[in-house]
Parts: C-alpha cells; sequence; structure tokens
C-alpha cells in the first residue's frame, strides 16, 4: 500500500469496511476481528454508540482493543476535544488493557478522529519504578474531506513498511507529534529564510527596512527578518482561523458556519496576478480588512465574510513611509506556492496539545518552537523554549504555592491544583467562594516571557481551577469558557521582554487560546499593555531614574542626594516637585484592553501615550533641578580646594545638565519605536505596583542564561543589584527583579542555569536567596538535557517572599533518572530531600539515598581546615608571561654551563594539565624563579620596585637578565597598577611570598579546575603554576590515597562548583571544608602503603614489576584495594558483620625506604599473592557490594 493510496482512503468519510484494507495492511494477523462486535451499553447525551470490533495481539504480547464510537448530535469531532475526552474515559479506558484504537464518527459529519489510547511506560505513583500501567493517554488524527491527511499517511505508510511485526511503541511512534513538529519546523524556516533572503538582495526593497545606525550588516538586516517572521507569523494564524471555519463565510450567512477551509489557498488561485499576491490580495486582507470594521464583515476581493479581529495582529507598520513601501512588496510565484503547499500537507488544530491529550497536528505551542528556533538573537540572549513538562510542573506548583497559604491542610490543594481533586472543604459554597475570589484576585507576571509558555500555562492553570471549583459555587449562569480566559488575561497576566518578535508570539498564542472556545469570531482583546516589549532590569535611561513618576507629587530623589559637603540638598524636592496631572493610567489601560473600534482604541492609545511622555519629561526636569540645585549649593565654593574626586563630581553635574536634553530626545524618540532598553514597571504595572497592593503574588519564567560580561552595557546595573558579579550570570539579576516586584508572601518560580549552586560568582546569589527569601522548592537538573536544542545546565527554583525557614525540599534529577520529567511532582515528592544547610560555599543536591549516605560518611570526618590536620593548602605561582618565566631543559642547561649558580633559581615546573593520579608527567619545563626586588629579597627593608635589586640582579645574574630583557615591553603590561609599582619588571607576578619554602617540601599536587578530580604526589621540589592547588603538611599519603578513592568522588565532587564540560572548581575555600576522617595509626599506615604502591605504578618512568602484565593493569587491582579499604575506614562494623572486611587479612610489605627495584619486587610479589586462585581478599571485595549494597555497593559502583 503506498501513501497516495492511503491518503485517498482517510480522505473520505468515514466507513468502517474502507478502513479495514488498512488495519489489515497494519496487523496483518489473523483471528483480530471479533466474530460477534460488543456493543456497549449507553446514554445517549455523549455517544449513540461504543462498540467493540476487535482485539489485536501484537508482537510484544500487548494488545490492542479496536473499537468504534458513533458520536451524539452536540459533539462535533473536530474540535470537541473533551466531549471525545469523557466518552473514552467512560466507555473506553477501564476495559483497556494496554490500549486500544478508536474510530469517532457521526453519519452527519464529514471529519472523523482515529485515536490511540494507550498505558505507556511510566514511573509508579512513588516515581520508584517503572510501571506499566498508567492512565491513559491520547494521541489522535482528525481524517476526512476537510483535512489533508498527509502525515497520517505518511506515517502508517512507514509503519506497514516495517519489516517486523508491529509492538506498541511502533504504534505509538506513527502517533507522533514530535516528530511531526520537527518535520513542519525544518520546512517552515526553509520557507522563512526564502523569503527574507529575497527581500535582503534586492536592493529596492532592502533599502527600505535596513537600520543603518547599526555597526554590522547582519545587525542591519534584523527589520528584514522581523518582517518576514511577521508575514509568515500572520499566515500561520489565517491556518488557525479557516480551521475553524471562519474564513470565507457565504456572504448570505448570518452566522459563522460554512467557511472556506482553504480561504488563503484559494484566494491565492484565484489570484488574476500570482506575482502580486502580496501587494494586490494579502495587504488588503491584512490591513484593511482583519483589522477594519465593516458593514455586514465582507471581503470585497472574495465577497465572502471574514472577521473583524482587532487586537492589533494586523495592524500597519505604524511608520508610515515604510508602511506605504513595504506594502508595495511581491515575491514570485513560487514563493506563496510553495509555502501554502506545505501548510495544505498538515492539520492545524487549535487546542494547544497537553501532557496526555495530543492531537497529531501543528497547535499553537509551535509557535513557540518557531520563536525558540528562528528569533536567531536567542543564542546569544540565552533563550531556550522550556519543555511541556517542565512548564506544567512550575505553573501547577506557583499555583499551589499561591493558594495554600489561605486555606487548611484539609483543603487539599495541591490535589486540587494537580488532580482536579475537589475535596469535601472545598465543595462547601463559602469555601468555593473564597478559592474562586483568589483566582479571580492573582497577578501573575513573567519578566521574560519569551514566546509566552509560563503565562499561557498559568491560564490554563487558573481556568481549569476555576472550571473545576465553578459547580459548587451555586452559580445562575453557565460557565463560559471564552468569557472566563478573557477574565483571567485581562486581569491576572502581565508579561515583559526585551525581544519585540517574541512578545508578538506571546500576544498570538493568547489570541488564540481564546478563539479555541469561540463558535463565532469576537473581536480580540489589545494586549498592548498587558504584554510588553522592553528591558526588565532596566527601570532607568542613561542614569534618569524612570521607577517613580507614578506618584504625581511625590518624586523621589535619585542619587547623588547630597551637596559636595554632605548635606542633604532641598528636601522639600523629595515631596513638593512633580507636575503630573492626574491620569487615573490603570483605568485608561483597562478601556484600552477592550476597546473595539479603532477610533476609540487610537483615542485611549494618544492619551496612554501622553502620559508616559509627560512622566519622562517631569524625571528629566527633575533631574534637571537636582543638578542645578546641587551645582547652586557650591558655587560658593572655592573648586581649588576641593579633593580631586569631589571636583570631578562638580564636572559630571555640569555636563549631566548639557546632556540632559540629548538624553530627553532619545527618550521620546525610543518611546516611537518597538525596542526599548528599559521598561516602566511601576507606571505600566500601576495598578499591581502600589501601596495598597505591593506587587505580584506570582512571578514565574525561564529568564535568558548569559554572562553579563557578554553585555558591556550591564555594568550599570552593578549598584543597583545585590546580585550583580561582574563574571556572573544575568538570570541572577531576573531572580532579584522578580523578587522586587513580588507583594509580601509572593511567589516565584524559575527555571534557571544551575552554575549558581556551586560557582563562585553566585555567592551572592544563594547568600540572597538564604537572607531575604525562604526557599521552598529546588530541582537540579544540571545532569541532565532537557533542552533539546541547549547544552545549558538547568535548576528550578521556587521561593516565597518571605523569612526563611530551612526547610528547602530539594531534588536531583540525573541522567539515569532524567525520564522522570514525565512525572516530575510524584517523582519530586517520592525522592526529594530537607536542605536546610543553605551554605554561602555550595548548595548540594543529591538524590535522598546519596544524601543520607554522604551525611552518614560526613558526620565521621574533620574537616581539612581544623588544626587536627596541619596541614596547608595553596595556590602555585603567576608568572604574568610564561614565555619569559619557563624554559625547556636544553636552555635551563645553557644557563647552568654559563654560570651553576642559575640552577637554584631554575626550578622544575608543572602545568594543571600535568597533574594525574597518583604521579604527575614531567615535561621537561623549568621555571627561573624571581620572587620580588630579587636578589635582595630578603631584606625588608626594600619596599616597592626597587632599582636597587634590579641592578644586584643585572650585575649576579646577567644572563637571566638579558634574556628576560628581550621581554620588557610585556612584563612591563602585565599589570599596569603593580609592575614596576610594587614589585620589578623582571620579577613574577605571584611568587608565593608567604609560602614559597612549601614547593620544596613533599606536597600533594591536584589542578584548580579538573574533569576526573585527580591528585599526585611530589616529593622533588617541583613548583607549579597558579593552574594548581598543593597541600603540605602532615598525613599527605593518606589524603592522598583517600582524595583518589571513589567514596570521595562519590561523597564530595558535587561539594566543588561544577563549570562547563562538567569540570570541577577545587579551590581552597572548598576544599578546606571536606570532612575526613582521622585515621588510627594503622588505618593510615595501611593506605599510605597502598599509596606508596600506587606512587611507583602510575610513574612512566618506572620499569615494569611482572614481565607479564603492564604496570597499568597491576595498579588496577591496587586501586581497588584502596578504593576498598577506604569504605572501611567509614563501615568497619558493617563490612566485618557481613565479612567483607579486608584489613586484618591484607598481606602488604612498605616499600617507602626502599629503591625502586626494591619497590617493583615487593609489589610483584603482592600481586602475585593476590592472583591465587580462591584468594580471599579479592574474594571478599567482590562480595561486599553485594552484601552491602546501600552504602559499598553504591560508592564502587562503576557509575559514580
Amino acid at each position: 500500500m503506498i501513501e497516495s493510496e492511503l491518503k485517498q482512503i482517510f480522505c473520505h468519510r468515514y466507513q468502517f469496511d474502507n478502513l479495514r484494507t488498512v488495519i489489515d495492511a497494519l496487523f496483518p494477523q489473523a483471528d483480530k476481528y471479533l466474530s460477534r462486535p460488543i456493543q456497549l451499553d449507553t446514554d445517549e447525551d455523549k455517544a449513540r454508540s461504543v462498540i467493540q470490533r476487535g482485539r489485536i495481539t501484537l508482537a510484544d504480547g500487548r494488545s490492542l482493543a479496536l473499537f468504534e464510537v458513533e458520536v451524539a448530535d452536540g459533539v462535533i469531532i473536530q474540535r470537541n476535544r473533551r466531549g471525545l475526552r469523557d466518552i473514552a474515559a467512560r466507555y473506553i479506558d477501564q476495559d483497556i488493557i494496554h490500549g486500544a484504537l478508536v474510530f469517532y464518527y457521526s453519519p452527519r459529519q464529514a471529519d472523523y478522529r482515529l485515536s490511540l489510547i494507550a498505558k505507556t511506560s511510566e514511573f509508579n505513583d512513588d516515581g520508584e519504578q517503572i510501571v506499566n500501567e498508567t492512565a491513559p493517554k491520547r494521541f489522535t488524527y482528525v481524517l476526512g474531506p476537510n483535512e489533508p491527511c498527509t502525515t497520517a499517511a505518511r506515517q502508517f505508510v512507514s509503519l506497514i513498511a516495517k519489516p517486523s511485526a508491529l509492538i506498541l511503541q511502533d504504534v505509538i511512534d506513527a502517533f507522533s507529534v514530535e516528530r511531526l513538529n520537527k518535520e513542519f519546523f525544518k520546512r517552515y524556516k526553509e520557507h522563512y529564510e526564502r523569503f527574507w533572503k529575497y527581500i535582503a538582495e534586492r536592493a529596492d526593497y532592502a533599502r527600505v527596512l535596513l537600520d543603518t545606525d547599526k555597526p554590522t550588516l547582519i545587525q542591519q538586516q534584523k527589520p528584514i527578518r522581523d518582517f518576514a517572521k511577521k508575514l509568515l507569523g500572520r499566515l500561520v494564524f489565517l491556518q488557525f482561523l479557516q480551521k475553524k471555519g471562519w474564513m470565507g463565510v457565504p456572504a448570505n450567512r448570518i452566522d459563522w458556519k460554512e467557511g472556506d477551509k482553504q480561504f488563503v489557498r484559494h484566494l491565492f488561485e484565484s489570484a488574476p496576478d500570482k506575482g502580486s499576491f502580496y501587494s494586490e490580495r494579502l495587504t488588503k486582507l491584512f490591513f484593511e480588512t482583519l483589522n477594519r470594521q465593516r458593514t455586514d464583515d465582507l471581503f470585497y476581493i472574495t465577497n465572502t465574510k471574514v472577521p473583524y479581529l482587532n487586537g492589533g495582529l494586523f495592524d500597519r507598520n505604524p511608520n508610515k513611509a515604510i508602511a506605504r513601501q513595504t506594502e508595495r512588496f511581491d515575491f514570485p510565484i513560487a514563493y506563496f506556492a510553495d509555502l501554502l503547499d506545505t501548510f495544505d500537507q498538515f492539520n492545524f488544530t487549535i487546542d494547544e496539545n497537553n501532557l496526555d491529550e495530543q492531537e497529531v497536528g501543528i497547535d499553537p505551542e509551535m509557535l513557540g518552537h518557531i520563536f525558540e528556533n528562528l528569533l536567531e538573537e536567542n543564542r546569544d540572549k540565552g533563550t531556550f523554549y522550556t519543555p511541556k513538562e517542565v512548564v506544567y510542573f512550575m505553573c501547577q506548583e506557583a499555583l499551589v504555592q499561591y493558594l495554600t497559604p489561605h486555606f487548611p491542610p484539609d483543603a487539599n490543594i495541591e490535589d486540587f491544583v494537580k488532580k482536579k481533586d475537589v475535596s469535601p472543604y472545598l465543595t462547601q459554597r463559602p469555601h468555593a467562594e473564597q478559592l474562586n475570589r483568589l483566582l479571580d484576585q492573582v497577578k501573575i507576571c513573567d519578566p521574560a516571557i519569551g514566546s509566552g509558555a509560563f503565562p499561557i500555562g498559568m491560564l490554563q492553570e487558573v481556568f481549569l481551577a476555576k472550571r473545576y471549583i465553578y459547580t459548587h459555587l451555586n452559580a445562575t449562569h453557565p460557565f463560559n469558557p471564552t468569557e472566563v480566559k478573557l477574565g483571567i488575561l485581562e486581569h491576572s497576566i502581565y508579561g515583559v521582554d526585551l525581544d519585540g518578535g517574541a512578545v508578538d508570539i506571546a500576544r498570538l498564542r493568547f489570541w488564540l487560546a481564546l478563539v479555541v472556545d469561540e463558535e463565532t469570531p469576537r473581536q480580540l482583546p489589545n494586549l498592548d499593555y498587558k504584554i510588553m516589549q522592553g528591558d526588565s532590569l532596566f527601570e532607568s535611561f542613561e542614569d534618569i531614574d524612570l521607577s517613580s513618576a507614578h506618584q504625581a507629587q511625590t518624586l523621589k530623589v535619585v542619587e547623588p542626594d547630597r551637596d559636595l559637603f554632605g548635606n542633604i540638598i532641598n528636601p522639600q524636592l523629595n515631596t513638593n516637585y512633580g507636575r503630573l496631572s492626574n491620569v487615573d493610567l490603570p483605568n485608561l489601560i483597562e478601556r484600552y484592553f477592550t476597546a473595539n473600534d479603532p477610533q476609540t482604541k487610537q483615542q485611549l492609545g494618544d492619551e496612554i501615550n501622553n502620559h508616559i511622555t509627560e512622566h519622562i519629561e517631569d524625571n528629566l526636569k527633575f533631574r534637571g533641578g537636582q543638578l542645578t540645585t546641587q551645582l547652586e549649593e557650591a558655587a560658593n565654593v572655592d573648586v581649588a580646594l576641593l579633593k580631586p574626586k569631589k571636583r570631578k563630581e562638580l564636572e559630571d553635574m555640569r555636563v549631566g545638565i548639557q546632556r540632559i536634553e540629548q538624553t530627553r530626545t532619545r527618550l521620546l524618540e525610543l518611546q516611537k519605536t518597538t525596542e526599548r532598553p528599559y521598561f516602566l514597571w511601576h507606571l505600566y504595572f500601576q495598578d499591581v505596583l502600589n501601596e495598597k497592593r505591593k506587587g505580584f503574588d506570582i512571578v514565574i519564567g525561564n529568564p535568558p542564561y548569559f554572562s553579563v560580561s557578554k553585555q558591556p552595557h550591564l555594568k550599570a546595573l552593578a549598584n543597583k543589584y545585590k546580585t550583580f558579579e561582574s563574571t556572573g550570570d544575568i538570570y541572577a539579576l531576573f531572580y532579584e527583579r522578580g523578587y522586587e516586584i513580588l507583594r509580601p508572601g509572593g511567589v516565584l518560580v524559575y527555571i534557571t542555569g544551575s552554575s549558581w549552586l556551586r560557582s563562585n560568582y553566585g555567592k551572592s546569589l544563594r547568600a540572597f536567596f538564604a537572607e531575604r527569601t525562604d526557599p521552598l522548592k529546588l530541582v537540579d537538573l544540571s545532569d541532565c538535557q532537557i533542552f533539546e536544542s541547549a547544552t545549558v545546565l538547568t535548576t528550578i527554583m521556587a521561593f516565597r517572599k518571605a523569612e526563611n525557614r530551612f526547610q528547602l525540599k530539594a531534588l536531583r534529577l540525573t541522567r539515569k533518572t532524567q525520564q522522570a520529567i514525565r512525572v516530575l511532582d510524584a517523582y519530586f515528592n517520592a525522592h526529594h530531600i530537607i536542605l536546610n544547610e543553605q551554605l554561602e560555599t555550595a548548595w548540594v543536591v543529591l538524590t535522598s539515598e546519596h544524601y543520607n549516605l554522604k551525611g552518614k560518611i560526613e558526620r565521621q570526618g574533620r574537616k581539612l581546615g581544623h588544626k587536627e590536620w596541619n596541614i596547608r593548602i595553596n595556590r602555585g605561582l603567576v608568572t604574568g608571561y610564561n614565555d619569559a618565566f619557563v624554559i625547556k631543559s636544553a636552555q635551563r642547561e645553557e644557563f647552568i654551563k654559563l654560570d651553576k649558580k642559575y640552577d637554584h633559581i631554575i626550578k622544575p615546573f608543572l602545568r594543571g594539565r600535568d597533574v594525574q593520579k597518583f604521579k604527575f608527567s614531567f615535561e621537561n619545563l623549568w621555571l627561573i624563579y624571581l620572587p620580588w626586588h630579587f636578589p635582595l629579597n630578603d631584606r625588608e627593608d626594600i619596599q616597592g620596585a626597587s632599582l636597587e635589586a634590579e641592578d644586584a640582579f643585572k650585575q649576579q645574574y646577567s644572563h637571566i637578565y638579558e634574556h628576560l630583557l628581550t621581554s620588557r615591553k610585556e612584563l612591563e603590561n602585565r599589570n599596569a597598577t603593580e609592575t614596576g609599582i610594587r614589585y620589578e619588571w623582571y620579577a613574577l607576578q605571584r611568587f608565593g611570598s608567604y609560602y614559597y619554602k612549601d614547593f620544596e617540601k613533599p606536597k600533594i599536587i591536584y589542578p584548580q579546575i579538573t574533569k576526573d578530580l585527580v591528585f599526585c604526589y611530589d616529593d622533588g621540589g617541583y613548583y607549579t603554576n597558579d593552574k594548581c592547588f598543593f597541600i603540605t603538611g602532615n598525613h599527605l599519603k593518606y589524603l592522598l590515597g583517600f582524595f583518589s578513592s571513589r567514596l570521595f568522588r562519590y561523597v564530595f565532587e558535587e561539594n566543588f562548583p561544577e563549570l562547563q564540560g562538567n569540570s570541577r572548581e577545587l579551590r581552597k575555600v572548598f576544599m578546606q571544608e571536606i570532612p575526613v576522617k582521622v585515621p588510627t595509626e594503622l588505618e593510615e599506615k595501611r593506605i599510605e602503603i597502598l599509596a606508596d604502591y600506587m606512587i611507583y605504578l602510575c610513574d612512566s618512568q618506572q620499569r615494569s614489576i611482572n614481565l607479564y602484565v603492564e604496570n597499568k593493569k597491576v595498579a588496577l587491582l591496587f586501586e581497588e584495594i584502596l578504593n576498598h579499604m577506604i569504605c572501611e575506614l567509614y563501615f568497619a562494623d558493617e563490612m566485618l558483620e557481613k565479612d567483607v572486611a579486608i584489613g586484618d587479612i591484607l598481606q602488604i610489605l612498605p616499600i617507602s625506604e626502599l629503591t625502586d627495584d626494591e619497590k617493583a619486587t615487593v609489589i610483584n610479589e603482592v600481586y602475585n599473592g593476590l592472583q591465587l586462585p580462591g584468594n580471599v581478599v579479592r574474594q571478599a571485595m567482590a562480595e561486599a557490594p553485594l552484601e552491602l549494597p546501600e552504602t559499598v555497593g553504591r560508592i564502587l559502583s562503576k557509575v559514580v
């Protein structure tokens, strides 16, 4: 059977006999049809009949029941998804074992549905194991004469072509929405690039849109790409509208039925000049029809009805000159022909899919994926589209946390929101009314709204909550889905994004969310002042504070507010300045939201914009008044007597006054554009951010992820945000901004990068959370990749703006448990830990089993920073210019030939990359070690760079001096504030002034940044660079063995900040916090001996100890013994009880005092003894993980 045959069958009206050929091709096995179909009892409210026609046994032993459902007249097959779900839940779900194929049809409707209802593998309710009995998930194709049926035909052809018999997963894959979305986007992107590149390559078109003020061509071309995005976005929107049947409705109909489901296609095909399709037809449809009220709603070109939509989607470009010219653009005929061919091959479904029910088609959420992938700036902006499972989890959690404080435990708010279970408490009318009132009052904001995934999710959650509580309100009128959604959108949802294209997509998705429940078109709300463009982090422009003009007559004084002598300047300014007119801006915005006719909308928009302009003007005048007053205060001061800093402040004030007019001009021009580098939170959202309400109830979102160092303009925020770090991430600032716009007791839920958990630059954010918030839930996803197109490591964080109770519930998902993301809430409840230690150094989130085991081990240890250990941890040296100070062996030998005394200042040198497990790899590099003031560095009277020291150096070490002289320019440029000031140009930048003698002592060396956590031993006086740390003092070989063990990695790896590439940062501040068990003398001796064995075996310069086995392989056995012995330090009693302890039976001899040859002989003898059949040590090691799976087994497993 070929694709065209299948498509022909699917495109006919429903007849089961016609579809038998498809079923037989898919499932050739016999006995699939029942000899006597089973008629199920039904009431005729939803279904006239439900008949089971067969049962298909699949190759994996699972079965699919085969049902046929004739729906009642009131159930519209194309769009009544909920009614069909109710039928399935009532008559089918309880009877299926693994799944069912269900045909929904009506003799009175042309189209029908083919649904797969499948019980797929998931975690159980505790999230503990994979099971097969789950709530059924539904996957559906809409088929029939009004549908393209291309996707269904293509998917089923590939299913039929499979060489082996089908299993359940094969059938599920044939209903894959994800695969469809990827295919659609791939082709959509090709069309998008075709359109924008055509404009860019036509000089007369490109000239209209190019932004020549931008420095690079790609930036200049952004308006061209935006034009193409908006054009294709409008056409996609029309695909959804014509799916509703609202386009091309016959002129003689008073309702909105019998519309043209191929309206845009027919508009194109009927065009007399298809080469002018855009200028002659689409512009007339967009800008003279869909955005205008018309007599009888007629579109004059087709003489059919087309709705007036309002809302702004089809508004002309506000720049009249650009609008006039772009509306004359046209494209090659093939461009629109091919685009419409692509659209025709896909089913557009206006109802957004959810986790349990998916129609195989392009739904509005696809617009979010388009946003993610098409907006080329997203990678630089760190914007990534959040997976649906995560959106559900976060939205439900936010609503639960908002509602819970208002009700007693028996209200079971969590079950109500997440499972839609209405508790007996909530069924009581007063409690139901309280809940409904709270849902009406909730204020929700996403300060980085992107394509709107989170506000759309919150809209759906609040809507469902209102729907399920509605029957307990004793309301006198039926539940009206559209009015409820419109009310939520008008009164509860707010959003901001820097990218105007993202704002367009978000608005579009909200409009589609309203359209889905409508039987007839209605004018769309105006979202211009609900979903807005702006930079959420800035409420200022060029040092002009714009946050306070909503408070007419009470503008606050911005810095500096004191004169040059520290006196308060004109305190009356604080209360008496300001001339803002008494405008009720929230009322204007509310009226604008529902304005239906263009004139009223224009009038209200002008009033709002005039108020904003007045607001900006007053802030500028206020700032000018401040500066003028300060200058007047200083007029009588003798400037010459002022300190340089004060003189500069005075000059800055004069310059500031001169710049205010320039700033005013730029600000007012920016207000006319669609991309503003600030956002007026307290003005636009004045109905929320006021003294009475004090902020939002819920702030939710997925802020961008990138280092603030990538955007120089962000430095201006350094003094405005406590979480600002020059090397930090921008999402930290979004956490703080979210906190600021929350009301006391409000809840924030973000998904962001996870580096703040352990990184040094995350310290200020960790402190912010611990000191200013009450952290509620944390999901560490840093070991997962949940963003398909991003490798960013992520974390979900929820906090309340309240005093910290130190009861943070935390969960870590790993690659092994990543599939639990599908049932994240259940898995979280079963496996979270309480993270009551919220330290500045790091927040370590582990599985509950890992966390408990870690705690047990930590409690037995003492921190390395404790004096009992008597160790010192120091960092390597900083040369500032390696090319001058680091030389090869040949050059060292030449220097020593010239003068033997050079030997004592040329040191063997190691880099971080040279450190390996137990032993280093020496690459014949040597360091010219020159401390400050060398060779007079022992003289305490020398302070700062010394010519005397340089002269002595030149005289005593002339050849080295001449060598460095060739790099003098580079050396002097190392550090402008120190070189030649604190120390001489030829000295090392940092030489270990307080600990340089430790380099000559035995030590453990380890790299600062390492993926493998490697530690080596050195007793040869090697020096290191600043990419290494080293430990000197007591217990070195014991600690070397401990650091090199699996136990150390299993328990303490997460204590170190994770960097890109899965590396860890082992700085001193983290290392000294590690608690290690203080050993007995015997325990330490055993570990030291094993460490000596490993040092020898890992040294590539040593000879093989065994004729038949490489040292590397011998080392593997002794490393296993070492790992076992480290475990025995902590679990001695348990291991003795299970007879798997080896400390007392292990026969090893010390080798530290032996020659290398003697060491090789002893190690070989021990190794050969261990290889004997039935060796009790190896037997005990093999049994230990099995006997103690929850402790030793976890630690010694291959997957750490």
